[in-house]
């Protein structure tokens, strides 16, 4: 017989459904800021989040990133920043 509701099932149901409530609820400040906002500036906030999840990863766990991904982050960054400086 194979149970298709276990409590393991069950468990892992409720393991994920934090992680899927924020990432519904992101996608929705997404949306509104997406209509709500230029798309510069939409882009440029949308940039950040590399930074800050680098950032969180770092002060949560102690992950160091690379150099190489150091070079990237702030690639990306700088690169976000020109383009707004430009159409400003």
């Amino acid at each position: 017989r194979v149970e298709i509701f276990s409590r393991k099932t069950a468990r892992s149901v409720m393991l994920c459904s934090l992680p899927a409530l924020i990432y519904v609820i992101q996608n929705l400040c997404v949306q509104t800021a997406y209509s709500e906002l230029d798309s510069i500036t939409f882009n440029c906030l949308n940039q950040t989040k590399l930074i800050t999840t680098a950032a969180a990863l770092f002060a949560i766990k102690g992950v160091r990133q690379s150099a190489r991904q150091m070079v990237a982050l702030g690639l990306v960054s700088g690169g976000a920043m020109l383009l707004a400086v430009r159409d400003s």
